[in-house]
């Protein structure tokens, strides 16, 4: 009888996925000690609905929205702070559309 020997790897994803989330316990403490009251709960008012959303997921469809979800907030946040950011001096943005049309 011929045997065929296969190996099926798969990434083990657990340890950049331990790194980011020390990352981000840091990143949190580093706000809760400086950050403005302002600041703070400008963050709490998007990670709030995210931790009951990530504590909610009970399925492969859902858990593939909520990562779609966080990845189109965090391209966002990037898009604009590296708009800010390289925009020439005393210059202003104006918000021509509302973020969330559903609300």
């Amino acid at each position: 009888m011929n045997m065929k020997q296969t190996i099926d790897i798969t990434p083990n994803w657990d340890p950049l996925a331990r790194h980011m989330l020390r990352a981000a316990g840091h990143e949190g403490d580093a706000l809760i000690r400086r950050g403005t009251a302002k600041e703070i709960r400008l963050v709490q008012r998007v990670l709030a609905p995210l931790n009951v959303a990530a504590q909610s997921v009970t399925s492969t469809d859902m858990l593939a929205q909520f990562r779609e979800v966080l990845a189109g907030i965090v391209a966002g946040l990037d898009e604009r702070a590296n708009a800010l950011e390289d925009a020439p001096e005393g210059w202003a943005f104006v918000e021509t559309s509302t973020p969330q049309e559903d609300r």
